[in-house]
């Protein structure tokens, strides 16, 4: 009777972990804007070009530390998150006629790369500074 109650105690505890999980996952993809550029520019293609792994990015209000994979090609920009976050955040790419110029900006913890994704504009992404001139090189 004890081993049953405690082995019901795990599983409650794993399906609510996993419902709190998925929902909170979900909740960040509409916080930052995720949802809204996967309602235009979901896609199931790889990236392609320079492509930069396990970078730290900021959509909107949503950070996403050390789990953006970022390919940069010359038709457009690739966003994808990792296995283990994926929920609501289908893989994106962006064309860069969509895409605003990359710039640099300062806040409180530093200086980042800016673009606003979308036309009209849907969200606004922040990148680490040293994307700056790969950004740039591809956008011209």
């Amino acid at each position: 009777m004890v081993a049953l109650f405690i082995v019901g105690m795990v599983v409650g505890f794993l399906m609510l972990f996993a419902a709190t999980w998925c929902l909170t996952l979900f909740l960040i993809a509409q916080i930052g804007g995720w949802s809204r550029l996967a309602q235009r520019y979901m896609t199931t293609r790889d990236a392609e070009g320079q492509v930069y792994r396990r970078q730290t990015g900021q959509l909107g209000f949503a950070r996403y530390r050390s789990c953006l994979t970022i390919g940069l090609s010359k038709e457009g920009l690739f966003l994808k998150v990792s296995p283990l976050l994926r929920l609501g955040h289908p893989p994106l790419w962006i064309p860069w006629c969509d895409v605003s110029p990359a710039r640099l900006g300062a806040g409180f913890l530093g200086q980042y790369v800016e673009v606003a994704l979308g036309k009209p504009p849907l969200a606004v992404l922040r990148l680490p500074p040293d994307l700056l001139q790969p950004i740039q090189a591809v956008q011209r």
